[in-house]
C-alpha cells in the first residue's frame, strides 16, 4: 500500500510513496487497464509488485479506508461512480429493487442506431424535446395533453377518416376567420351576416 506522489494522465501511469519504506517513491507505473479512472496526488493505493521487485509493478486501485468509504452499501448493491462527487454521476443496481439507474449532469447517446424494446416508455422532466429530420410517433392510439399545445412548420398535413375538433376560439387561415368573416353577395351592397 502506498500513496500517488505523481500522476502522467497521457500515459496512464502513476508514481506512488511507501511511507513504511523510508519514503520510497517508485518510477512510473501502470494501472489496470480495463478502464480510465486516474488517482490523485495522495490517493492511498494497493500496488501489485512483481517478484524481481519493486521496479515493475502495476497499480490496482484506490481501496476502501477510514477516508474513503462508501456512498451506500449493502448486500445485493452494485455501484459504480464516475465522480469524487458521490451520486453526481453513477451507475446502480440492486437487487430487489428491479431498477437499473444511470445518472448524470448530462447524459449523451452516440450511435447510428438507437433501438429501444420495452413495454412501457414513461418520463418526466421540464423539458422534453426531440430535434431530427423526420420525428416519427406511431400507435394504436396517440395522445397529446397539456395546457398548451403549439404545431409549427412551413406545411401541416392532417388527414383521417373522421376528424373531430371541438373547443372555443376561432380558426384563420390566409387570414379569413371562420368565426366572423361575411359573404359579399353578387348584388350590390346585399352582404350577408356572419357565417354559420
Amino acid at each position: 500500500m502506498g500513496r500517488i506522489s505523481s500522476v502522467n494522465y497521457e500515459g496512464g501511469t502513476a508514481q506512488v510513496v511507501y511511507m513504511d519504506k523510508d519514503q520510497a517513491v517508485t518510477r512510473e507505473l501502470p494501472l489496470l487497464s480495463f478502464e480510465y479512472c486516474m488517482p490523485e496526488v495522495e490517493d492511498m493505493v494497493l500496488v501489485c509488485h512483481l517478484p524481481n521487485g519493486a521496479a515493475a509493478g502495476v497499480i490496482l486501485g484506490r481501496f476502501w479506508s477510514l477516508k474513503n468509504t462508501p456512498p451506500e452499501s449493502g448486500r445485493g448493491l452494485y455501484r459504480k461512480d464516475m465522480s469524487r462527487e458521490a451520486g453526481k454521476a453513477m451507475f446502480r443496481y440492486k437487487e430487489g429493487e428491479d431498477v437499473v439507474q444511470l445518472s448524470g449532469p448530462q447524459i449523451k447517446l452516440q450511435t447510428d442506431t438507437l433501438l429501444i424494446e420495452t413495454k412501457n416508455v414513461s418520463g418526466t422532466g421540464e423539458k422534453i424535446g426531440f430535434v431530427g429530420n423526420q420525428v416519427t410517433m406511431q400507435g394504436g392510439s396517440v395522445s397529446l395533453q397539456g395546457d398548451s399545445i403549439v404545431m409549427s412548420g412551413s406545411q401541416i398535413t392532417i388527414s383521417a377518416g373522421s376528424v373531430q375538433i371541438s373547443g372555443a376560439g376561432d380558426v384563420i387561415l390566409d387570414g379569413i376567420s371562420l368565426k366572423n368573416h361575411t359573404h359579399t353577395c353578387s348584388a350590390p351592397g346585399d352582404e350577408s351576416s356572419a357565417a354559420n
